[in-house]
């Protein structure tokens, strides 16, 4: 077996074990269970997922606005993040794991962790017809930049600083598109 295994780069094994004790078996050799590396790398597919699923909101890898670690972040941020992390490292190792070699299923189980994943990834998420989030998505949490979701004020989340280019008022720009509909883009393509 190939000794380059990936790593976790969030959580660690110990931080996952516990949440998979009596679920799955965890031994020294593959034949006996599921060794550390190839848990660890079965942790990292499940981050690397959670990376997808948060890339359109927030830079990836996860750091703080100013661009430290995300284990910077304020306690509530780091508590909603990890808990979506071990959620999604447990949906991967029940999904390649769980049962090995038996013919138990786990399918409960992953829907279970399926259930509150998307339950913590809405709260994250949500926001309003207008496009601006419902509730704070994270606590300094960096949010992308990549012109989806970047400030979700302007119409069509563009990747334009909220005051656009014009230095005299740093409202203008987005009030004229967003309070007068001939300045808006939707009516510039709409109407030609």
């Amino acid at each position: 077996m190939p000794a380059n295994y990936l790593q976790p780069r969030y959580l660690t094994i110990d931080d996952v074990k516990p949440y998979l004790e009596g679920k799955v078996t965890f031994a020294a050799g593959i034949n006996q269970g599921l060794p550390d590396d190839l848990f660890g790398e079965l942790i990292a597919f499940g981050e690397s997922a959670l990376e997808h699923d948060f890339s359109p909101y927030f830079k990836i890898p996860l750091q703080t606005t100013n661009g430290g670690s995300w284990l910077e972040l304020p306690e509530a941020t780091i508590a909603i993040i990890k808990k979506c992390l071990i959620n999604r490292a447990c949906l991967q190792t029940l999904r390649q794991a769980f049962g090995s070699n038996t013919n138990v299923r786990g399918d409960t189980y992953e829907t279970n962790y399926e259930t509150e994943y998307a339950a913590l990834k809405g709260t994250l998420f949500q926001q309003k017809p207008n496009g601006v989030f419902l509730f704070p998505p994270a606590a300094g949490l960096a949010l992308a930049n990549n012109g989806i979701n970047y400030n979700n004020v302007l119409p069509g989340g563009r990747n334009v600083p909220l005051g656009g280019t014009c230095t005299t008022n740093a409202l203008s720009y987005a009030n004229t598109r967003l309070n007068n509909p001939g300045r808006s883009f939707w009516y510039y393509y709409v109407n030609k």
